[in-house]
């Protein structure tokens, strides 16, 4: 019937006039290795006896077939209506469960290969940064890895945190639900899945992030809970300031290392007084001999790190990290705008310091006013290679990212290992705008010039500078970026290509062939 189940059952009486309680007495599967000799090697050889009261009622005539082929067949014929129940399903665990349970659906086949096909055409060092970046791609498509290609990409995701991305891992619990995981839940997940979900709190709800630390504080090893207070960096603020101290007390030097450099950056504390104190020290405003030169900040890099001037860059922001300009301001005998003021003038290390404080603090009025004196294209390279040792929300990501994107349109281009490391801060390709005034700026045009010329003469030309910046480009301008190299020969841009039609190949469903045309010329 349709809608229903159709349920088959015995006759009560069957052939040669036998029950079904006489039937139960021929040969079952308790006789199977009998059953099974009798059948290879014939009932002559290896005789099937009957009970009696099955014989009896089987006929003897000389034409009727061997009584133990009879009760053979209709042992079969009754084994026909007999319907095993369904074996116990196996239990799945709560982690792998979520994974049966996920909706996404899987990569295409054509996407399979185009992926697996880029990641043939890349270097050994290239392969798990853009691995990871056409990780992000699957994942913003809302689509998952096929879990055939796990075992073959298992290298490239045990580097990095590929293995725990939300392209392979099953989608993460909202806002909403994520501040109702409990300790004794995280507890039992992988330490690295559990530190991704604290960060994903942390973010959302920073209390809650924070409670969560505190009662697994004493479950983790040192280099674990290292990695727990450096979750507050982001959002850190004076609630932090109880769990600090006392790991700043922690026999492990890892946790302590971590709990006094984040205690250096809230106010109020002894160790931020003392960073204040020697940035202060090396800091003075110089007022220009002639009227018209203007005053800027003159740092002393080595009074404030013990580094000679002119290096370590990234080792001057850090030393001001977290220190707050108001405080320096006063200190200076200054304005906190006047303060500001100077910046444009002075050394881009400390717009760069103060920017990232305003960055971990999620001062979104501040960046503005500091992110457009970070116009010195060595900022960029500062910040993307180096980072500003915190984390911060996604808010001043975003922000961040929007303005270093701007430098990187402006004038020469940087090398194109900035490229990937711009993408590697955003983690998202550039707004369309931008991306247009990348690709169509002279600095663009220069740089894709340099690379159609003999790499063996022009040490500069850097191939994977187009696949890196590929990164970049919005999805819907693709076509666009793939016009502005189109005369670059295909071993020069095989790669930016590669990239190009596997992420077109996420949205499509007819064959794609230019990946498999450029790896062929990449081979002549």
């Amino acid at each position: 019937m349709a809608g229903g189940s159709v349920s088959l059952r015995p006759t009560p009486r069957l052939a040669h006039g036998m029950t079904d309680k006489q039937m139960r007495r021929v040969p079952s599967s308790s006789d199977i290795p009998q059953l099974g000799q009798s059948l290879l090697l014939g009932t002559k050889r290896r005789p099937l006896t009957l009970p009696s009261a099955v014989s009896a009622m089987l006929s003897t005539n000389a034409d009727s077939p061997h009584p133990a082929i009879v009760a053979l067949t209709l042992a079969g014929q009754y084994s026909r209506f007999q319907r095993p129940g369904s074996p116990a399903s196996e239990t799945l665990n709560l982690e792998a469960q979520p994974l049966h349970d996920d909706p996404r659906p899987m990569l295409s086949g054509i996407s399979r290969k185009a992926l697996k096909q880029l990641l043939g055409m890349l270097k050994n060092q290239d392969a798990g940064a853009f691995f990871t970046a056409c990780l992000d791609e699957i994942a913003r498509r809302e689509l998952r890895l096929h879990p055939f290609d796990l075992p073959e990409l298992g290298r490239l995701l045990r580097q990095s945190d590929a293995r725990l991305h939300r392209a392979v891992l099953p989608p993460l619990p909202n806002a909403d639900t994520l501040h109702r995981i409990d300790a004794d839940e995280l507890k039992r997940m992988e330490p690295d899945l559990c530190m991704m979900l604290l960060r994903e709190l942390r973010e959302a709800d920073p209390a809650t992030a924070r409670d969560r630390i505190e009662e697994l504080w004493g479950t983790m090893s040192a280099d674990r809970r290292a990695e727990l207070l450096d979750l507050l960096s982001n959002r850190l603020g004076p609630d932090d300031c109880e769990l600090l101290a006392k790991a700043a007390q922690d026999r492990a030097k890892p946790v302590k290392t971590v709990a006094q450099t984040l205690l250096g950056r809230l106010t109020g504390t002894n160790e931020y007084e003392t960073r204040l104190g020697r940035a202060v020290a090396a800091l003075s405003v110089k007022t220009g001999r002639k009227p018209q030169q203007k005053r800027k900040l003159v740092l002393n890099s080595k009074q404030l790190t013990g580094h000679i001037r002119g290096r370590h860059a990234s080792a001057v922001s850090s030393a001001l990290l977290g220190l707050l300009p108001g405080d320096i301001a006063r200190q200076l005998d200054l304005s906190e705008d006047d303060l500001l003021g100077l910046l444009p003038d002075s050394e881009f290390q400390i717009a760069l310091a103060f920017a990232g404080t305003a960055a971990s603090r999620n001062n979104r009025q501040q960046l503005e006013i500091l992110l457009p004196l970070l116009a010195d294209s060595a900022a960029i390279k500062l910040f993307v290679n180096d980072g500003f040792g915190t984390s911060i929300s996604e808010d001043s990501r975003e922000m961040l990212t929007a303005r270093f994107a701007a430098i990187v349109t402006q004038g020469s281009l940087p090398d194109g290992i900035t490229f990937l490391s711009l993408y590697q801060h955003a983690r998202a390709p550039l707004r369309e705008d931008m991306a247009h005034a990348l690709i169509r700026s002279r600095g663009w045009r220069n740089h894709v010039a340099d690379l159609g010329k003999d790499t063996d003469t022009n040490p500069k030309a850097m191939p994977n500078a187009l696949a890196e910046a590929a990164l970049l480009i919005p999805a819907v301008i693709l076509d666009e970026f793939l016009a502005s190299f189109a005369d670059i020969p295909a071993h020069l841009a095989g790669t930016a290509r590669a990239v190009v039609t596997f992420r077109q190949s996420l949205t499509r469903t007819d064959p794609i062939l230019p990946i498999a045309q450029s790896a062929a010329e990449s081979r002549k």
